[in-house]
């Protein structure tokens, strides 16, 4: 039986073909080498029939089946992947590692031992309590072998295995590829740019841009070109390569198209290039594959029914698997541990203490040239009563000037934030306009003159305030106060409530939003740029999988975050609190998955740390301005621009809470239930997203999902 055929596969990125019109069958056990020099296609090769790559066109067939056309044999535990890149996880011990590979393989407990035994002495492994990171380059290339063939697996799929070892270590390898080959029929593909290494294999295939210039049994290849070593053959053929795209080039310039077929076919005379299984011999063997019984085919008694049980066994079985592992990661550095739980609570706690609270001992000048009611009255001095007043308040240190104009050059010299005049008939017009309010003279002649700093928005507010109350606290005590209205009880809230109030709840919800977004879009950039994610990939892990075990594993560290927060907020700062804590605590929840979620879509669509996180600054920045959190959105000066924090799952975060929070509203009020809910479906959302994204950025979701569902009829 063939274990991969590929016939007439080109592979290309934008305009340049990586692999151009290949060619090639390989047998079941049996070893194969594919030899070429760094950007030949060899890994690109691989990635193709790992299902990985998507061809542009051709046929590719792994024992008689197109990749991922089932939905749990090809790829998936029938091979045993080593990427070029070393794709391990530093922060696990290499049995934790193991094991994790083994876990995803569904091997059992007894068969793991074993396997693993005979991993550490075929490869001389370290102790298993050694962690990754801390191993050498040819040390982690021996643990990525033992992960890829710890499962004893079909097919051996090997990027350059041998880099980094020791020359007896290698042989160790190499022997050990042929044991499994010759007794248990396991087919190995590896590739090396050591040609003499490639000796000892079966069947060796020369690679030069894109091409595989000549296939075969290495002394077979030695003999037919009458060469001393396979390198010379590789030589040769690479010179008549040369040559023949010089011919063909001349010819194309010269304009005669008739002699461009001739060139071809004396060159494939006088250097007969062996294409091992060319087009002739794909097509016979091709035909064998629609007679043949495949994997799938064979299990007729197994119905739709548990197929389907088998898939979500699976799913849940990789995703558990995962989850275990990316908590073991969490629980091992502990330092990242503490900050990831604290983090958010110690930048609120920043945000509290310097943040809405109320300004005091602000510098602020008096000149008070009331004289009060003249002789005969009842002895009364508004002006001295008001300055009383203002000398309680914590909020302003008062400086006493006789000379307004000194007063002012303070102010000017920002040795003080404003000048309070009151005017020598103060009290005397206060009196008088109580009988007669129309007189203007009498108005006039009972106002106090500020003059003031205002380039500070919080501080001149906070000092108009405090000049207001104390005015009306002075004048209503002789029942000549001006105000109209009567404040009733409130029906939310109070007068008392502070700016901190309004911006703590959505503060709290964003904090925790941004911690989740960018440690997940982080994990996910790491493990695609180290090769890891392939490497699950190659054992048909579903994204799903991934995504979902990742989530709930980050779970555990996001209730932690939202129990410390709610503590810190409610106990600590006092930050009003009228509803259900439980509300509030579910809401952050799903709102750290909203962030997890984006973070998991914006690592999908980054090809480097530095983008994933620019992307993520450009997420969250935005966020914190349109998302009410910090003023209302109906600040926003263009009203056609109302619609935009819409857009922003926090958002929804911050009107849930301050619901919650400042109203105390149940669930069951629309203000609760309708944005958390929406909050929930824009997780959803971004899950699904984040998996149509990954798999489109592998170029492999029309490929897979119209397989799936062929595959259980719901597509013909």
């Amino acid at each position: 039986m063939t274990a991969i055929q590929l016939k007439n596969v080109t592979r290309g990125y934008g305009n340049s073909k990586v692999i151009e019109n290949m060619n090639l069958s390989i047998k079941c056990g049996t070893i194969n080498a594919l030899v070429g020099s760094s950007g030949c296609g060899k890994t690109t090769m691989l990635k193709i029939v790992l299902g990985r790559l998507v061809p542009d066109c051709g046929e590719v067939r792994v024992f008689g089946l197109e990749p991922y056309s089932s939905a749990l044999t090809v790829p998936g535990s029938i091979v045993g992947y080593a990427p070029q890149e070393i794709a391990l996880y530093n922060d696990l011990t290499i049995g934790e590692t193991i094991k994790f590979f083994a876990t995803v393989h569904g091997m059992t407990k007894e068969n793991y031992k074993k396997r693993k035994k005979e991993m550490v002495d075929l490869l001389e492994l370290p102790p298993m309590s050694r962690v990754v990171g801390t191993l050498s380059g040819g040390q982690k290339r021996r643990v990525s072998l033992a992960c890829a063939l710890v499962h004893s697996p079909t097919l051996c799929v090997l990027d350059e295995p041998t880099v980094g070892l020791d020359p007896l270590l290698r042989a160790s390898v190499i022997n050990y590829l042929k044991m499994i080959s010759e007794s248990a029929g396991v087919t190995v593909l590896i590739t090396t740019h050591y040609i003499e290494e490639a000796k000892v294999a079966d069947n060796v295939f020369l690679m030069r841009n894109g091409k595989i210039l000549e296939g075969g049994d290495p002394e077979d290849l030695i003999r037919k070109y009458q060469c001393d070593s396979l390198e010379d053959v590789f030589l040769q053929l690479c010179k008549s390569d040369n040559s023949q795209k010089n011919l063909l080039a001349e010819n194309v310039v010269g304009g005669n198209s008739s002699n461009s077929k001739n060139i071809d076919m004396n060159h494939s005379e006088e250097i007969p290039l062996k294409n091992v299984n060319l087009r002739d011999s794909i097509s016979s063997e091709n035909q064998q594959y629609h007679n043949q019984e495949t994997p799938e085919e064979s299990v007729i008694s197994k119905s739709r029914f548990s197929k389907i049980l088998q898939t979500i066994l699976v799913f849940i079985f990789h995703s558990w698997a995962i989850s275990k592992r990316t908590l073991i990661q969490v629980l091992r550095n502990r330092l990242v541990l503490f900050m990831e739980i604290f983090l958010p609570a110690i930048v609120a706690t920043i945000f509290f203490i310097c943040i809405g609270g109320i300004p005091r001992s602000l510098p602020f000048c008096i000149v008070n040239h009331d004289l009060g009611l003249p002789p005969g009255f009842t002895p009364m001095n508004l002006g001295l009563e008001m300055v009383a007043k203002l000398e309680q308040s914590d909020i302003l240190k008062i400086y006493y000037y006789n000379d307004t104009s000194q007063a002012i050059d303070m102010v000017k010299r920002e040795k003080a934030w404003g000048v309070l005049e009151i005017p020598s008939t103060f009290t005397y017009a206060s009196i008088l306009r109580i009988s007669d309010v129309s007189n203007q003279t009498l108005a006039n002649q009972s106002k106090v003159h500020l003059t003031m700093d205002y380039t500070d928005f919080e501080v001149q507010a906070m000092i108009r305030a405090t000049l207001q109350n104390a005015h009306q606290e002075v004048t209503g005590k002789y029942n000549i106060s001006t105000e109209t209205i009567y404040y009733e009880p409130a029906v939310y809230g109070s007068l008392d409530n502070k700016f901190l109030d309004f911006v703590a709840p959505g503060i709290i919800g964003i904090f925790t939003y941004a911690q989740c977004l960018c440690m997940v879009g982080l994990i996910f950039v790491i493990e695609k740029l180290s090769g890891s994610l392939d490497r699950l990939f190659a054992y048909n892990v579903s994204i799903v999988s991934i995504v979902l075990g990742t989530l709930l594993s980050r779970i555990f560290i996001l209730i932690l975050q939202a129990c410390v927060l709610i503590v810190i907020s409610i106990y600590a700062f006092e930050v009003p609190h009228n509803g259900s804590v439980f509300l509030l605590f579910l809401i952050i929840i799903v709102n750290g998955l909203a962030g997890m979620t984006l973070g998991t879509f914006i690592s999908s669509v980054s090809n480097s740390e530095s983008s994933a996180f620019h992307l993520a600054l450009g997420c969250f920045f935005p966020t914190l301005f349109i998302s009410g959190t910090l003023w209302p959105i109906k600040g926003i000066k263009f009203s056609w621009l109302y619609w935009i924090p819409y857009l922003a799952p926090s958002t929804y975060t911050t009107i849930a809470m301050r619901n919650v929070s400042l109203r105390g509203l149940p669930f069951s009020d629309p203000g609760v239930y309708q944005p958390f809910l929406i909050l929930l479906a824009w997780v959803v959302g971004l899950f699904i997203l984040s998996v149509i994204s990954y798999q489109r950025r592998q170029r492999n979701w029309s490929l897979k999902f119209s397989n799936y569902l062929s595959k259980f009829n719901i597509i013909k």
